[in-house]
């Protein structure tokens, strides 16, 4: 900016120096960049960790009837017990969101089918009617 007259003003650079300046105007942005990725990894990071500590706190496990361990866990009060079970090859990380909201008003009570998420994987018959059981079990455990 000209300081008598107010006016944005450009400052040439001497051929020369166009090379040079290139350069550091690269790597400032290349810093940027790595310190801006850094910044959203350890965001990342820290935001996982908040959650999977909570969800320890939470966690217990009871036994289906074939012996397989489910892993389940219970969040909130309330006279109403929603119980969230997961889609196929999924686990409960699939309803964090409704767990979350829900726990405020209600019990809610998560699990992990068999063979998913938390849960042991040694069944020998993944069927529909084990499945059943594992729910059951779960709801059977806290009384529900």
């Amino acid at each position: 900016m000209d300081a008598q007259s107010g006016e944005a003003t450009c400052k040439q650079l001497p051929i020369s120096d166009y090379g040079s300046h290139i350069e550091r105007v690269k790597m400032k942005i290349k810093f940027s960049s790595l310190a801006t990725a850094v910044v959203v990894l350890l965001l990342v990071l820290t935001a996982g960790c908040s959650s999977f500590q909570d969800d320890k706190r939470e966690r217990a496990s009871t036994d289906s009837a074939d012996g397989s361990t489910i892993a389940y866990g219970v969040r909130g009060d309330g006279s109403t017990t929603l119980v969230f079970i997961h889609c196929w090859t999924c686990n409960h990380e699939f309803w964090n969101p409704q767990i979350e909201y829900f726990s405020k008003t209600h019990q809610v009570v998560w699990l992990d089918l068999a063979g998913h998420g938390l849960s042991s994987g040694n069944r020998h018959n993944y069927t529909m009617t084990a499945f059943g059981e594992d729910v059951a079990a779960v709801v059977n455990k806290i009384d529900a």
